[in-house]
């Protein structure tokens, strides 16, 4: 808001002829330096009479007025203002902040019955200004709209400040018992009850738990990346607390199996020739057939005649079969025979049997040494395959 820093300089008016300011309104302040007095919000003028105080209330009501009175001849002032503007009598119209000074000439100009006794209360009211009367109402309005400030008769704005006053008390009330119920909620799950997490350290692993903590991790819960643990998880990581140490699981047996090895005993196995054209071809082509009489032969080594049909058996078909049957056949069978129970006994041997309990583990690991345990079993049931293959 501009104020009236001071009124500068008044060259003519009035009593005052060339008045400076600065020169006639400097004091020592409380360090003894010279200093300029300036407007302050209220300011007392004293004085006796006829020193000037009309004379400056004059040139005051001249900005409110905007015109001087032309008893004053040749009137010369100057205001300074706090915006540092300056208005003269050449440019009182530039001064456009509100501003009223009650003085005489206002009385003389809107209390004329005091002097005028033909004057009346109308005249007066008109001279004041015609909008007085809607001011009055919009006071009267206002009044009304604050009500009644008694005590025990508050009514209005006034009653209603009491309400909103009593309404914050009861909130800040609330507030406080809430917040003392909720410190003691988390004092007691944080360190008090016997079921407080201080005191369940075996389970959280915190024997120095308080309620910073607490707080400090319902903060971090909050958080939209936090994952809560499901029913199931947490079973699993109470059954883990909760399980006693262990001993060292015992070694695993070694896998031992050459495959590549008996691939090639098998190969040379297959790849060996007997016989020529010693052998009897129709036993050759049906190995069942070549079974069966190879039996026979030997239960009839010693006989001429067949125990099953009686027919005679000449000397050349026991050459025969001698020569089909002979030392070097009996010997490649012999070795067939020895690879196929080496290849039964590897099967239904250690290599082939997982010797994992699990129960000789902690549980964090039950379900990657199941898994480990289908997948194993696959892989070996696969060789055991290529075992039969061969």
């Amino acid at each position: 808001m501009t104020k009236i820093s001071q009124i500068a300089k008044i060259q003519n008016f009035a009593v005052f002829k060339n008045f400076d300011w600065n020169a006639n309104l400097t004091y020592k302040n409380n360090k003894g330096e010279d200093e300029i007095y300036d407007f302050k919000d209220i300011n007392i003028f004293y004085g006796r009479n006829y020193s000037g105080k009309t004379s400056l209330s004059k040139i005051i009501r001249a900005l409110e007025t905007k015109t001087l009175s032309i008893k004053y001849e040749n009137p010369n002032f100057r205001i300074e203002l706090s915006d540092s503007s300056i208005i003269s009598q050449n440019n009182l119209s530039a001064f456009t902040h509100p501003i009223h000074v009650y003085n005489s000439d206002f009385v003389k100009e809107n209390l004329k019955f005091i002097h005028d006794e033909n004057a009346n209360i109308e005249a007066f009211s008109v001279t004041l200004g015609g909008n007085n009367q809607q001011i009055l109402d919009r006071i009267q309005e206002l009044e009304n709209e604050l009500g009644s400030n008694e005590e025990n008769t508050k009514s209005g704005v006034f009653l209603n400040i009491q309400n909103k006053e009593v309404n914050v008390r009861n909130a800040k009330e609330n507030h406080s018992n809430k917040y003392r119920d909720l410190e003691k909620l988390l004092t007691d799950r944080a360190t008090r009850n016997s079921d407080s997490i201080k005191n369940q350290h075996s389970l959280f692993g915190d024997i120095n738990y308080n309620v910073t903590k607490l707080k400090n991790e319902i903060i971090e819960v909050q958080n939209s990346s936090f994952q809560i643990l499901t029913e199931a998880q947490i079973n699993v990581q109470k059954a883990l607390i909760n399980q006693n140490e262990l001993p060292d699981p015992p070694e695993l047996s070694t896998y031992t199996l050459d495959f590549s090895q008996l691939i090639e005993l098998t190969n040379e196995i297959l790849k060996t020739t007997v016989g020529g054209s010693q052998k009897i071809e129709e036993l050759v082509n049906n190995s069942i057939l070549n079974s069966w009489v190879q039996t026979g032969h030997q239960l009839h080594k010693d006989r001429r005649s067949c125990a099953f049909c009686t027919n005679e058996i000449t000397e050349n078909r026991q050459i025969e079969l001698r020569n089909h049957f002979d030392k070097e056949t009996q010997n490649l069978q012999n070795r067939i025979t020895k690879s196929i129970e080496h290849l039964t006994s590897l099967i239904d041997g250690e290599n082939f049997k997982i010797n994992i309990d699990i129960d000789q583990y902690y549980t964090q690991y039950h379900a990657e040494l199941l898994q480990l345990k289908i997948d194993l079993q696959s892989t070996l049931d696969q060789q055991k395959n290529l075992l039969r293959k061969l």
